[in-house]
């Protein structure tokens, strides 16, 4: 008993069927369920999970890093402290308003010091690029390391911050925009469509 088929253009082949059963009944009774391992409890992630763990810190108490950086007008939340902290309270958050306010201005103290020290640093690599003595260029040397120094830490402290600042900042509510002025209210919407 031969089968033919055409493997490729030129080619034919016969193809061999030895003689089997096919309508042989197996002794295997089928069945519908998979034979698949228990499903293990998972932990939710932060977005699924509806309510605020105790507290954001690991324990080295280091901030974890936020997963996504919402974008959240920090300054406006500072001016209109008293509208988000009703806002957060009708829609039974537990966010800490007075906090994000505080995280957000020391986040801006530093970062004004963080810009200060580059322009310090700028002005020294200007300076080294003339012709100097010996002496005075170890000196600018000098301070050029103390200042990489310190930009290193305030850079630090400003990525934690910011981290930190996020994840308090990310249980707000989202802001209720009925009480904005309506040219808020149009640049909220224009930008939720723009997305």
């Amino acid at each position: 008993m031969g089968l033919q088929c055409c493997f490729s253009v030129t080619t034919l082949h016969t193809l061999k069927l030895s003689p089997i059963s096919i309508l042989r009944q197996s002794t295997k009774i089928p069945t519908l369920q998979p034979s698949l391992p228990p499903p293990q409890p998972s932990t939710p992630s932060p977005r699924q999970s509806p309510f605020r763990p105790s507290s954001h810190r690991t324990h080295n108490n280091f901030v974890k890093a936020p997963q996504w950086k919402a974008a959240i007008d920090f300054k406006w939340i500072r001016e209109n402290k008293e509208a988000v902290a009703a806002n957060v309270k009708n829609r039974n958050s537990n966010a800490n308003i007075d906090l994000v306010v505080e995280l957000y201005d020391k986040l801006l103290d530093v970062r004004k010091e963080v810009e200060g020290l580059r322009a310090e640093r700028n002005v020294i690599a200007n300076r080294m690029k003339g012709k100097l003595e010996s002496s005075e260029r170890q000196k600018l040397v000098e301070e050029g390391k103390n200042l990489k120094e310190r930009l290193v830490t305030l850079e630090e402290d400003l990525l934690k911050l910011t981290d930190e600042l996020q994840q308090e900042a990310q249980w707000c509510a989202k802001y209720d925009t009925s009480r904005c002025s309506s040219r808020r209210r149009r640049l909220f919407y224009h930008k939720k469509n723009c997305w």
